[in-house]
């Protein structure tokens, strides 16, 4: 049995719906007409893709940023949160993320 790339997308919408939500699975899926046990297989299954991309830890310290182009197909920084990937290749964009961290 093959999966379609719509069928992973879906997914990925679900389980970020869900998150954004802050419901519980079952609540999430009850109203989806989901069944967790497919929620719960797709979740693991779409985090342990996610686990295989390699991550560089960043630090982040105050200070003068560090002059690059605005744009660069040049990845600057990858951040996960609630396993979601965040892959950040404008430098305005990382300003913009890394100002909303402090």
């Amino acid at each position: 049995m093959s999966i379609s790339v719509d069928e992973i997308k879906q997914w990925r919408e679900h389980i970020k719906a869900q998150l954004s939500e802050s419901v519980s699975v079952k609540a999430y899926c009850r109203a989806h007409k989901l069944k967790p046990h497919q929620f719960y297989y797709w979740f693991k299954k779409l985090k342990a893709k996610a686990s295989k991309t390699d991550l560089i830890p960043v630090r982040i310290s105050r200070g003068p940023v560090k002059e690059l182009p605005q744009a660069t197909s040049t990845l600057l920084c990858t951040l996960e949160m609630s396993g979601r990937l965040l892959k950040i290749y404008d430098l305005q964009a990382l300003t913009t993320v890394l100002g909303m961290v402090h």
